[in-house]
C-alpha cells in the first residue's frame, strides 16, 4: 500500500467526478489539508472513512487500496468470498453479544474487529449498544471504531439523553461540525461546565465564531 500510488489515484477519480479537495472534506467531515495530504501522498486517510471515501468516489476500498490496479481475478474472488464469509460471521457474533448482554459489563467484543463491519452492519451494532442501560461503559471503546455516519447518530442519541459529560469523552473522536453541535446543545441544556470542557476541541474559526455569538448575546 503505496500513500503516493493511492493519493494519485484518489485525486484521479476525485477530478473524474468533478469534485474539488474541499467537497470530499465536507462530505467527509474533514478539513481540505487533510485531502491535499492524502493526495500528495503525505498520509493515508483513516481507515474508518475508507468506506465513505470510496462511496464518494464510486469505486470498491479494495480499488482505491490498490490504485486501480486490478487484481488477478481467481484470487480476487477467492479473497472476496473469503471476506464475505469471516463478515457475516463476525457480524452476527458481535450483534448477538450486543443484543444479549444484560449489562455492558457482560460483554466481551474486541471491538476493533467492528472497523471490518460495512455501515449498515455497524448502525445495528450501535443500535444494540445503546440499549444496554450501561452503555456508556462501553462507548468510549467503540466509539473510534465506528465510521463517521455512525458517530454523528450515536451522538445523536446520547444528545437526546443529554448525557453531556460522557459526549466530552467523545469528542477526540468527532468531526468539527459535530463538536460545535454538540457544545451548542450543551449551553441550550444549561450544562455549561460540559460546554466549556467541549470548546477546547473547537477549530479557531468555530471558536471565533463562538465568542462573537456569546458578545452579541450579551450584548443585546
Amino acid at each position: 500500500m503505496q500513500p503516493g500510488g493511492i493519493g494519485s489515484y484518489i485525486k484521479k477519480m476525485r477530478k473524474s467526478k468533478g469534485m474539488t479537495q474541499l467537497n470530499v472534506a465536507e462530505g467527509l467531515h474533514v478539513s481540505p489539508q487533510a485531502v491535499s495530504k492524502w493526495e500528495r501522498g503525505e498520509s493515508l486517510p483513516d481507515i474508518a472513512l475508507l468506506p465513505d471515501l470510496a462511496g464518494m468516489l464510486d469505486v470498491s476500498v479494495g480499488e482505491m487500496l490498490n490504485a486501480g490496479a486490478e487484481a488477478v481475478p481467481d484470487i480476487q474472488e477467492t479473497l472476496n468470498r473469503l471476506s464475505r464469509f469471516v463478515n457475516a460471521e463476525l457480524y452476527a457474533g458481535i450483534l448477538r453479544a450486543a443484543r444479549e448482554a444484560n449489562s455492558a459489563r457482560d460483554l466481551a467484543v474486541p471491538f476493533d474487529l467492528l472497523l471490518l463491519l460495512s455501515g449498515r452492519q455497524k448502525d445495528a451494532v450501535a443500535e444494540a449498544l445503546l440499549l444496554l442501560r450501561d452503555y456508556e461503559l462501553v462507548m468510549e471503546e467503540v466509539f473510534p471504531y465506528m465510521g463517521p455516519v455512525q458517530r454523528r447518530k450515536i451522538v445523536r442519541v446520547i444528545i437526546e439523553r443529554r448525557n453531556f459529560p460522557l459526549l466530552v469523552d467523545l469528542a477526540p473522536f468527532m468531526d468539527a461540525h459535530t463538536r460545535l453541535e454538540t457544545l451548542l446543545r450543551a449551553v441550550e441544556h444549561g450544562d455549561f461546565s460540559s460546554a466549556e470542557s467541549l470548546f477546547p476541541f473547537l477549530t479557531r474559526e468555530q471558536k471565533d465564531w463562538f465568542r462573537e455569538m456569546c458578545s452579541g448575546i450579551i450584548g443585546s
